[in-house]
C-alpha cells in the first residue's frame, strides 16, 4: 500500500528563541540558533520540527542528533545540509544531502536514522515515566570529522501525555501496568502485549493511551513473580486480565481489544479464539501458529510448531538469518500448532513487515485470512509494509536492523530498510489506533438493537419507522418479515422480505425513511438542532402491508431516541471576526485533531455531521459561507479570505492538535475543500464528497486571484413528466480549453485528498471530476490520494443511517432535481464512507 506522511509542524517563530535552544557556547547572539516546534518537549510520537537560522547563504553544515538509553549506550545520526539564500535551513523543506545517515527530504530523519555506538543494540525504553534527551548539533561542512561547533539545544521526547494515568496492577495473578487517558471515561480498551523479550515493556501501550485508549500492558513471563522462562503458557492467566479490563470501571465495554507484537500476536489469536469479551485483535508481525511454548486453556493444549535450528543461516558477520527455521504449520504433525481464530468473534488486524526475517509474517497472516473466510468468517484486514521489518514499533523508533534474540542465544537479523520501516511506523501507527477507534468506540450513531418478541412462529408482520422533522413533518418506512420459530424477530440477523427494502437490513428502517403521503414530496430529512434526539416510533402490525396502505392491527411499539450530540460536546456558536458558524468540541481536556465542515449550495448553517464528528473525538467547524445571520443571502462569489480565516481560528485554538486542519465538504463544500487544501498551508488533509474539481457557480477570489465559476446551461435540464429536474448535463464542461481558468490547482497542494463520489450521482458528474483530479495529481508527480467510488450510490453521501433522498427540493432553483443512487446500495455507501473518512482523518491530522 501507499505510504502515508504526517504533516509537519513549522517551525518556531524566529522573533525569539525558544526555551531548550541554543547557539554554540561562547558565540555571539548573532550566532547560529537551532529552532524546535515544539520548543522543548514533545511525545515520542510525535513529529518535531527542526530548523536552523542565522547562518550564512547556502552556508555548507552537517547536522548530528544524540541520545543515550537507560543503559547509558549512545545512538547517533547525522546529516548534511545547505542552508537557503537567507541562511534559514528548514528540515521540513531541505533535502539532506548524500553522505550522511539518510539524504532526502527527510524531516525526520535525525531521529528515526539514529543508530547505536555498540553492535546489536536496540533502543528500548523501560522508565516511561522519564524522557529520552535529544542532543540536536549544528557543525561547519561538510567533513568527515565535525567541524566547527554553531549551535546546540536539546529536546525531551516523553512518553507520558500530562494527565495519563499510570496504575500499577497487582490483581490475583496479574502482572501489569493499566494507562489511562486524562478525563472521566469510560475509554476503550485494549491489552498490549509484546515478545519473547519477556518482562514489562509499557512505551507502546503509554503512547496508546496519549490517545484515548485504557491500556493494560501485561506481562506474562520474567518478571517479578512471574515464571523465569517460557516453556508453557496458560491462557487462564490472560483470562484473568481480560476479566479485570471488562470489570474496570474506566473500561467502555462492552468488549476490549488485544493489541500485540511478535510472540505476543499469536499469544492475542489464542485469547481472541478461546475467551470471551474480545472486540477486536491486531497483530504487529505475529504468527497464527502456536509458537515457543505449549498453550494450555483448560483440557486444551496446543503444542508449539515445530522448529529446525539447521536451517538458519549464519554470515561472516556472525548475525543469523532465522526466517526459515519455523515449520510450516500446514504440514503434517505441526498442523495441531495451528491457533483455531476461526473460533473468535472479533475483527482481525494484521500488520506485516514483509520483510520481517524473524519468521514469514506475510504468510501467516494470508494463511490465517483463508481459514476465517473458509469458515464464513468475515476477511480480516491485512496492512503490508514493503521494506519493514520485524519490530514495527510506534512512530519514530529507530529500525533495528539486528539483535541478540533471547530465544536463540545469538544475534539474528530482523529485516528491514530504514526509511521503508520509518514509514511503515507511522502508518501502522494511525492504522492500529483507527481499527480499534472503529470496533471499540460506542457511538451515537451505532446500530440500535431491534428485536420483537412474543409473536407466534412464522408469524407475518409489518414493522414500520414514524419520525418527525424539526418542522413537524412526518417520514416513514416499512418492511415484512416473519417471525422464527421461537417467535422472535432480529433485524440484525433477519431479511426483510418486502415494502421499502428487502433483505437483511439492521438499520432499513431509518434509511429509508420518506414523507409521508400527506407530507409535501422530495423534502429531506436534515436534523437542525443537533442537541435535541431524532425521536423515531417503531411500531408493530399484523399482516403485511404494502408502503402507504392502511397497516393491520398494532401489536407492539417502542421509540428509538437517535442521538446526534454524545454526552458531554460542546457546541459554541462562533462570530471570530467574519467567520461565523458553531465549533463542536469532544469531552476531555484535548487536544483534539480539527475538522472544518461545509455543506453544499443549500447554504445556511448545517451542523449535524459536525457534531457526529465531534463524538468521534473531532473538534468540528460547522461552517457557513452564505445565507446564515450576516453572511451574503446568496452566493454570487466568494473569498478565499473568509475561509482562510476560519482555518486559522481552527489551528490556532487551544483545543486543537495541529499542525494542520482537515476540511470536509459535500458538492459546493467539496470544491472549497480542495480549494482551501491547494492554497491555504493551515490546511493538511481534504475530504471532497461529491465534488468538482473545478471552481463551480460562483467566482473564488484570493487576494489578486481569481478562479472563475462553471456556470450551468439551462438548457441542458431535462424534465421528467413528474416534473422531475435532471441536471446532470446542464455544467459547464471543466475540460474543455476555454475553461481551464476555472480548475483548481490540486497539484500545488501539500497534503492529502480522499475523494470520495456515488457512481450514479445525478447532480453533476462527480466521477468524472475525480477522474480529472487524479489525472492532474499524477500527471505532477503526486500521489497523495484515495478514491472511494460506490456504485449505486447519488449525490449526498451523509452519515450512516441518514434518510435516503432520490430527489429533494433545490433551493436556488426552487424546483425539485434528481440527486441519483439507489436506497440501499447508497446507504452501505454511507455506512462504508464514514468509517474511511474518520480512519482519513485520524491517519493525516494525529
Amino acid at each position: 500500500m501507499g505510504q502515508s506522511r504526517l504533516s509537519w509542524p513549522g517551525p518556531a517563530p524566529a522573533a525569539s528563541r525558544s526555551p531548550g535552544t541554543a547557539p554554540a557556547q561562547g558565540l555571539s547572539s548573532m550566532a547560529p540558533s537551532i529552532r524546535l516546534s515544539p520548543a522543548a518537549r514533545s511525545l515520542f510520537d510525535e513529529p518535531l520540527a527542526i530548523a536552523v537560522q542565522g547562518l550564512g547563504p547556502r552556508q555548507q553544515v552537517t547536522l548530528r542528533t544524540s541520545l543515550r538509553d537507560e543503559t547509558g549506550e549512545l545512538f547517533q545520526a547525522s546529516a548534511r545540509y545547505q542552508a537557503g539564500d537567507d541562511g534559514e535551513l528548514d528540515l521540513a523543506r531541505c533535502p539532506a544531502l548524500p553522505g550522511g545517515s539518510f539524504s532526502g527530504l527527510e524531516p525526520m530523519g535525525l531521529l528515526w536514522a539514529l543508530q547505536p555506538q555498540k553492535p546489536f543494540w536496540r533502543l528500548v525504553k523501560r522508565d516511561v515515566q522519564s524522557p529520552f534527551l535529544l542532543q540536536l548539533e549544528v557543525f561547519e561542512g561538510h567533513g568527515e570529522r565535525p567541524g566547527q561547533l554553531l549551535a546546540q539545544a536539546q529536546h525531551e521526547r516523553a512518553f507520558l501525555r500530562d494527565g495519563v494515568r499510570r496504575v500499577p496492577v497487582r490483581e490475583g495473578r496479574i502482572r501489569a501496568t493499566l494507562f489511562l487517558p486524562p478525563g472521566s471515561g469510560p475509554f476503550p480498551g485494549i491489552i498490549d502485549l509484546y515478545g519473547a523479550g519477556g518482562g514489562l515493556p509499557e512505551h507502546r501501550a503509554c503512547l496508546l493511551a496519549n490517545h484515548g485508549f485504557a491500556v493494560l500492558a501485561l506481562a506474562f513471563y520474567s518478571y517479578e513473580d512471574l515464571p523465569k522462562g517460557m516453556k508453557e503458557i496458560h491462557l487462564e492467566y490472560f483470562e484473568e486480565a481480560v476479566n479485570y479490563m471488562l470489570q474496570h470501571t474506566q473500561v467502555k465495554g462492552p468488549g476490549i481489544g488485544l493489541l500485540g507484537h511478535s510472540k505476543g500476536g499469536d499469544l492475542c489469536i489464542s485469547m481472541a479464539s478461546f475467551l470471551k469479551g474480545i472486540t477486536a485483535t491486531a497483530l504487529i508481525n505475529g504468527s497464527v501458529a502456536n509458537v515457543g511454548a505449549v498453550l494450555h486453556y483448560k483440557d486444551i493444549t496446543i503444542p508449539p510448531l515445530g522448529s529446525n535450528l539447521k536451517r538458519a543461516k549464519v554470515g561472516k558477520s556472525g548475525i543469523a538469518d532465522i526466517i526459515d527455521v519455523l515449520n510450516n504449520p500446514l504440514e503434517g504433525p505441526d498442523h495441531q500448532s495451528f491457533i483455531p481464530l476461526e473460533k473468535a468473534e472479533c475483527c482481525f488486524l494484521f500488520i506485516v513487515g514483509q520483510d520481517d526475517h524473524n519468521w514469514k509474517s506475510e504468510f501467516f497472516a494470508v494463511e490465517g485470512s483463508k481459514r476465517l473466510q473458509a469458515h464464513g468468517k468475515e476477511k480480516p484486514e491485512i496492512v503490508c509494509y514493503p521494506g519493514a521489518g520485524h519490530y514495527i514499533e510506534p512512530p519514530f523508533f529507530p529500525m533495528c536492523a539486528a539483535s541478540m534474540h533471547l530465544l536463540f542465544g545469538k544475534p539474528v537479523m530482523w529485516g528491514g530498510e530504514p526509511k521503508a520501516h520509518c514509514e511503515a511506523q507511522i502508518d501502522a501507527w494511525q492504522q492500529i489506533q483507527a481499527f480499534f477507534r472503529k470496533h471499540l468506540t460506542g457511538k451515537p450513531s451505532e446500530t440500535p438493537k431491534t428485536r420483537v418478541a412474543g409473536l407466534s412462529p412464522g408469524q407475518p408482520v409489518t414493522l414500520r419507522a414514524v419520525a418527525a422533522d424539526d418542522r413537524g413533518c412526518l417520514f416513514q418506512s416499512c418492511a415484512h418479515y416473519r417471525a422464527d420459530s421461537r417467535g422472535e424477530l432480529h433485524l440484525a440477523t433477519d431479511a426483510s422480505h418486502g415494502g421499502d427494502y428487502t433483505g437483511v437490513e439492521p438499520m432499513g428502517l431509518f434509511w429509508s425513511l420518506a414523507p409521508a403521503g400527506m407530507e409535501k414530496p422530495y423534502q429531506r430529512l436534515v436534523p437542525r438542532n443537533t442537541g435535541a434526539p431524532m425521536k423515531v416510533e417503531v411500531l408493530v402490525h399484523q399482516g403485511h402491508s404494502p408502503p402507504g396502505s392502511m397497516p393491520g392491527p398494532l401489536v407492539a411499539k417502542a421509540e428509538v431516541q437517535r442521538l446526534f450530540t454524545a454526552p458531554g460536546v460542546r457546541r459554541i456558536r462562533l462570530k471570530e471576526g467574519v467567520v461565523r458558524g458553531s465549533l463542536f468540541l469532544p469531552p476531555g481536556d484535548g487536544p483534539f485533531p480539527g475538522v472544518i465542515d461545509m455543506y453544499g449550495d443549500e447554504g445556511g448553517l448545517i451542523e449535524f455531521r459536525s457534531s457526529l464528528l465531534a463524538t468521534r473525538g473531532f473538534a468540528a467547524l460547522s461552517l457557513p459561507y452564505f445565507d446564515f445571520e450576516d453572511l451574503p443571502r446568496v452566493m454570487k462569489e466568494l473569498k478565499l479570505e473568509y475561509f482562510e480565516e476560519a482555518a486559522r481560528f481552527l489551528q490556532r485554538h487551544p483545543k486543537v492538535k495541529g499542525p494542520g486542519v482537515g476540511v470536509i465538504g459535500t458538492g459546493k463544500g467539496a470544491e472549497l475543500a480542495l480549494s482551501m487544501i491547494t492554497f491555504l498551508p493551515e490546511v493538511v488533509a481534504a475530504v471532497s464528497i461529491s465534488g468538482c474539481s473545478s471552481n463551480t457557480i460562483a467566482d473564488l477570489h484570493y487576494g489578486e486571484m481569481t478562479l472563475p465559476g462553471l456556470r450551468f446551461d439551462m438548457k441542458k435540464v431535462s424534465v421528467s413528466d413528474s416534473g422531475v429536474f435532471d441536471i446532470f448535463e446542464a455544467l459547464d464542461d471543466p475540460t474543455n480549453p476555454a475553461n481551464s481558468s476555472s480548475v483548481i490547482p490540486i497539484e500545488k497542494a501539500e497534503g492529502h485528498f480522499l475523494l470520495v463520489v456515488g457512481e450514479d450521482d445525478r447532480m453533476w458528474k462527480s466521477s468524472l471530476y475525480a477522474e480529472l483530479a487524479i489525472k492532474r495529481l499524477r500527471q505532477h508527480g503526486k500521489e497523495n490520494f484515495e478514491l472511494l467510488s460506490y456504485p449505486g450510490a447519488g449525490h449526498r453521501i451523509d452519515p450512516p443511517s441518514t434518510p435516503f433522498c432520490q430527489v429533494a427540493m433545490d433551493r436556488v432553483l426552487g424546483v425539485p432535481v434528481l440527486g441519483g443512487g439507489e436506497s440501499k446500495a447508497h446507504a452501505h455507501a454511507q455506512e462504508h464512507s464514514w468509517g474511511k473518512i474518520q480512519e482519513f482523518l485520524h491517519l493525516h491530522l494525529g
